[in-house]
């Protein structure tokens, strides 16, 4: 057991899903105590360590999102809890009192609602995923995940916020591995522009969602950056064939992948969308993987 804030968790987990530095993967249950203001709903949970502790973290996730959520469990986007389920908390609660039966009785229901994921997840220990080679040995680039806001219309635009989050993504295991670092601005702070020419030109690949329009608003403030690899994950991937969707805005593919988004509008907010949507894996493939194997740099407005 543990605590997380006002909350106890139960974790329960077999020892091949311990990880080193007292880490691990479990299904738990987790509650605070009902008779103090800080009451809330309780829930039961897949606990899972961030990347880097656990190089499996992405797979896992691909794996057992899509049938826990069929389950009724949900994509809460909390970094050790990323799926759960929440017991409504005044199903438990009367003028007698606080049922503790009732209460023990949904999440034992819970839990085992979790335990087919428990076969895939063994599977997964077993691979080499979790222990991959060291990292000189890997094939690793760096790419970054761009994006913009601003206010006006046009050429007039003026870059309000801007988000660059650069990650490691092994080619060989098709899995991003590790976020290296990340820089935002919001205005009226102002931009550095060391840093963001350094993290954009450090980079093997560059991608928006809509990137022509990101690199556009960048070019204004910091010319060259246009010259450098852009790649578009809204246009450069097929989402209609793959998915079937007629809607390849960041919102609808996230929510198509069972992947809640964000809940305030900002750059920095959707570049981590952008990075879980394009780490996601269909047909044995993550979409950046297809991204960057497909899809063609693209191209600089003539004179330029």
């Amino acid at each position: 057991m543990e605590e997380e804030g006002a909350f106890v968790c139960l974790n329960l987990f077999p020892e091949n899903w311990r990880l080193p530095d007292e880490e691990f993967v479990a299904f738990g249950v987790a509650w605070c105590n009902p008779f103090t203001e800080q009451w809330a709903d309780p829930y039961v949970f897949l606990r899972v360590p961030l990347e880097d502790a656990f190089q499996g973290r992405n797979r896992l996730l691909n794996l057992v999102r899509l049938p826990m959520i069929d389950r009724g469990f949900e994509d809460d986007g909390d970094p050790y809890y990323p799926i759960c389920k929440y017991l409504d908390a005044e199903e438990f609660q009367s003028a007698s009192g606080f049922d503790a039966d009732g209460f023990a009785a949904a999440a034992v229901e819970g839990l085992r609602d979790m335990l087919p994921m428990s076969e895939l997840i063994d599977k997964l220990f077993a691979s080499p995923c979790v222990a991959p080679p060291p990292r000189t040995k890997r094939l690793l680039k760096t790419v970054a995940f761009v994006d913009t806001e601003t206010s006006g219309n046009g050429n007039r635009a003026r870059m309000t916020e801007l988000a660059i989050i650069n990650a490691a993504y092994d080619e060989i295991g098709d899995e991003i591995v590790e976020r290296l670092e990340e820089y935002s601005l919001n205005a009226p702070t102002k931009l550095d522009e060391t840093k963001t020419r350094s993290m954009l030109a450090g980079a093997s690949a560059i991608v928006a969602h809509n990137a022509e329009f990101d690199r556009g608003v960048l070019e204004r403030v910091l010319p060259g950056v246009e010259k450098l690899p852009w790649l578009d994950s809204c246009h450069g991937i097929d989402w209609k064939g793959l998915t079937g969707t007629d809607s390849a805005s960041l919102e609808s593919l996230l929510s198509l992948e069972g992947l809640a988004a964000a809940q305030q509008h900002t750059a920095l907010a959707d570049a981590h969308d952008l990075l879980r949507l394009l780490a996601v894996q269909r047909d044995g493939k993550t979409y950046l993987a297809r991204l960057l194997n497909v899809a063609k740099p693209i191209a600089a407005a003539a004179g330029r």
